[in-house]
């Protein structure tokens, strides 16, 4: 992919991208650093502005873009991550240790190995016992009392 350059057209178009196709969609590795570097443009030129009616108004229209920018950036995040716990259900589920990871940023890959080795740990400790008759649950007779409920604490 060729660098993008960070723009709130271009974070409009990579929701939309993400939103009507299924799988994860691609973005540079640099995108959250971009992201951070075009949030910290706008906010500059907010400080930059002066005092004079036009540059009120130029501090308006650049707040309520920064806002609907980090607006967006929510969104694209909570659909990635979205995305990337499905495919570490799905590979939990086949047993397929190989996922399409080469879409995801650094920190979701790491998100998504986080996810699939606690999928991986649920698995074995709770359909393991199930399925081995392993009892996990402790009976009413072996369960440590509540001093509370003692007569010796009243």
């Amino acid at each position: 992919m060729t660098e993008v350059v960070i723009t709130y057209e271009t974070l409009y178009e990579l929701l939309r991208r993400e939103k009507n196709r299924e799988e994860l969609q691609k973005l540079e590795d640099n995108f959250i650093l971009e992201t951070q570097k075009y949030l910290d443009e706008k906010q500059e030129i907010i400080k930059r502005a002066g005092e004079s009616l036009f540059a009120n108004d130029e501090r308006r229209k650049t707040q309520t873009q920064i806002d609907n920018a980090r607006r967006i950036i929510k969104e694209l995040y909570h659909k990635r991550e979205q995305k990337i716990v499905c495919l570490a259900l799905d590979a939990n589920k086949t047993g397929a240790k190989i996922a399409m990871t080469s879409s995801m940023l650094i920190q979701e890959k790491e998100l998504y190995e986080k996810i699939l080795r606690q999928l991986e740990e649920s698995k074995y400790t709770i359909l393991g016992n199930m399925v081995e008759s392993r009892r996990t649950a402790l009976t009413e007779d072996e369960k440590p009392k509540d001093l509370k409920d003692t007569p010796e604490s009243n």
